[in-house]
């Protein structure tokens, strides 16, 4: 049920942004930031490369600077970019990740 729910729900966050505002994203920072770090530490302690968990973290670190580089260079540009290159950069070590995982 939650496989079909899911794309409506995220459909649906950009009339929440301007609703919530910076509730969404801290939201889904706290949300996203212990799973992803959980996902990708007990994948390399199950495969033993910590590539991909580097990878990650700068890709963590991507989106929890983005929303307040945002706000400190007041461009909206800036957060986009930051939270659009960091998701990116932990769905590659995610992907990365889990390859390493079925090789083993």
């Amino acid at each position: 049920m939650h496989c079909a729910v899911l794309p409506f729900l995220l459909a649906a966050l950009p009339a929440l942004d301007g609703i919530a505002g910076e509730w969404v994203h801290v939201g889904l920072l706290f949300a996203v930031v212990p799973v992803a770090v959980w996902a990708l530490v007990s994948g390399a302690r199950k495969h033993g490369q910590w590539i991909w968990t580097a990878v990650g973290s700068v890709g963590i670190a991507a989106l929890l600077l983005a929303h307040p580089l945002e706000h400190a260079m007041n461009s909206e540009a800036v957060g986009t970019v930051g939270t659009v290159l960091g998701a990116l950069i932990v769905a590659v070590a995610h992907i990365g990740n889990h390859r390493r995982c079925t090789d083993h």
